[in-house]
This record gives structure tokens, sequence and C-alpha cells, in this order.
């Protein structure tokens, strides 16, 4: 089965996308990969990423597995395509498994800083790290880290009943770290009652907030139940 899905001709269409992607934002193999990945996974429908959303789709009814299989499956084709081996793939996807609590996020301070605070202090990033995953320049997480610092920001101990958000999701420049946090909970089929009251902070400033970055992304939106 999974033979005949990687020599299927939308996968090669995908890839075609995706050099085009490449070739117009100067991406490397792996980052580019992992952007498409992204925006697989959310459903996007903008632009070059909403037509590879759209063959997805297809590839979904034709064979009946499920998003996650087939995105699997066409990553590792299109990782073959730059000639990436599996070690350098991984090494770099890595950062795909680390999380964030939600409850670090306070209204004390903003959530830059609180990310900021969280990954050196908590987790032992460098600045340059925090850059790197976060795609900002070195400068702005030093900045954000110190303001932190100055308004008493602490690190809260987390616990495995604390809702996490993947590190990975604030690699999105398109959005700020307050979106993205809102966006990705949304779309894991929280309420705007339910993100509210996890992040403290109003409702009706969650549903902007969820707009805004709905609007930013190109996506459809998550329609609320309850």
């Amino acid at each position: 089965m999974v033979r005949t899905i990687q020599e299927n001709g939308l996968i090669e269409s995908i890839g075609l996308i995706l050099d085009r992607v490449r070739k117009k934002e100067g991406l490397g193999g792996i980052e580019a990969i992992n952007l498409l990945v992204s925006h697989l996974s959310s459903g996007s429908q903008k632009g070059l990423f909403g037509a590879a959303t759209s063959l997805l789709d297809e590839l979904c009814e034709e064979f009946a597995l499920e998003r996650e299989a087939i995105i699997e499956i066409i990553s590792d084709k299109l990782r073959k395509r730059y000639r990436i081996s599996k070690k350098a793939y991984y090494k770099l996807s890595e950062a795909k498994k680390l999380v964030v609590p939600v409850s670090i996020f306070s209204p004390k301070i903003g959530f830059l800083e609180a990310l900021s605070l969280y990954l050196r202090d908590g987790l032992g990033f460098s600045f340059k790290d925090i850059a790197k995953h976060l795609k900002r320049d070195p400068t702005t997480i030093w900045t954000a880290y110190h303001k932190a610092l100055e308004k008493n920001g602490i690190i809260t101990d987390a616990s495995e009943l604390d809702v996490t958000v993947p590190l990975s999701t604030f690699s999105n420049r398109q959005l700020t770290i307050f979106e993205s946090v809102v966006f990705y909970l949304k779309t894991k089929g929280l309420t705007y009652a339910d993100i509210a009251e996890l992040l403290n902070r109003d409702q009706r400033n969650i549903w902007s907030t969820y707009a805004r970055a709905v609007k930013k992304s190109g996506v459809k939106e998550v329609k609320q139940h309850g």
C-alpha cells in the first residue's frame, strides 16, 4: 500500500509545489519540508500550500488513510527527493517533540517574555537556540527575557496534567506568540471559554485573537462548539 501511494502522481505534484516554494523563499530542504508538513497538518488554504492541501485531501480519499499517515509518507518521499539523510532530517525535527505548558503564560508578563523565560531558565536553551526555534532575532529574545526578569517573572512547576503546545507552533512568524497559542488550542477543539480560562484572558479577547490568526494564516475557521 505504501509503495503504491509513494508512486502516486499527486505526491510528485506536491513535490513540484515545494520546489517552487523553496525557490521563492530561498529555503533549505529540511526547513521547506517542515514548513510544508506544518501547513498540511493545519489544513492551510493559503497560496501554494492550499494547492498542496487539496492534493493531500485527494490522497486521503483515494487511499482511505489518516492525514498524518499520508503526510509522513510525503515527507519521507521529499526527504529522498532532496537527498537528505534520515539522521539529518530527524535530528533537526526533534524540536517538534518539545512542548510548552500553557501554565507558563501569565497576564503579568508578555507572551514572548514568558516563553523566552521558560526556554532559557526552564529548559536551559541559549538565546541563540531560542531565537532559532522561534524564528526571531537573538537580540529580541535577550530583551524579552530580561523584561520578564524585571517584571519578576517566575517559572511555574509544570505537571503531567498541564495543557501543552508544541514548541514548533511558535516558528510561524506570521503570528504573534499569543496568536499562535490561541490558534493551536482552538484547532485542538477547545472553546473560547476554555482558552480564556487557561490563559486568564477575557473570552472576547480570545475570539478576536483567533479571528486575527485565521485571517493571517489563510486556514478555515474552526467553528465554535459549546
